[in-house]
């Protein structure tokens, strides 16, 4: 029998941790400390695997549902559900690692190694005249961007003069 929103509000913490079933694989794990988390069973290559999909109550069941039929269509077109999460989490990470910031920080933390930490230093210098610059208006926030995404001159053509002044 499917949950409904009540069942799932009036779910109370017991002794051991206990699942309330939904149906089609997705499940709701009460756990003793008060803790709810949806879950969402199935089979792959012969084996039961049990994938969470997120807590209760910023996971609602109707959400909960979509990502069940979510995973559930990846099953059925061969995609392990859980190894494409991690596989997206990846690629959202190193994107975000590729920004011009990410980049900078991973630089200087390579130079660090070498250069002498503090204000009067060519470390503190390089890192001091980075944050000054990248915050100029003319750069319309360079530290978010991709790296890949820079692919004009950043500098608008009336604010160059200005620019070359501030410099």
């Amino acid at each position: 029998m499917p949950l409904t929103d009540i069942a799932v509000r009036q779910a109370r913490p017991a002794d051991k941790a206990y699942t309330l079933s939904d149906g089609r694989g997705l499940g709701l794990c009460v756990t003793p400390s008060g803790g709810k988390h949806w879950h969402f069973r199935y089979s792959w290559s012969g084996k039961q695997h049990r994938m969470t999909l997120g807590a209760y109550p910023e996971i609602n069941l109707k959400e909960a549902r979509e990502l069940r039929e979510a995973a559930r269509a990846q099953v059925a077109r061969g995609i392990h559900p859980q190894k494409h999460r991690k596989q997206e989490m990846l690629v959202k990470r190193l994107a975000e690692d590729r920004r011009f910031q990410g980049i900078f920080d991973q630089w200087l933390a390579h130079r660090s190694r070498t250069l002498q930490p503090g204000r009067q230093s060519t470390l503190g210098q390089i890192e001091r005249i980075f944050r000054r610059d990248i915050s100029r208006p003319w750069l319309n926030g360079l530290q978010d961007q991709l790296l890949r995404g820079v692919t004009q001159p950043i500098i608008p053509p009336d604010l160059a003069h200005e620019a070359a002044q501030g410099w």
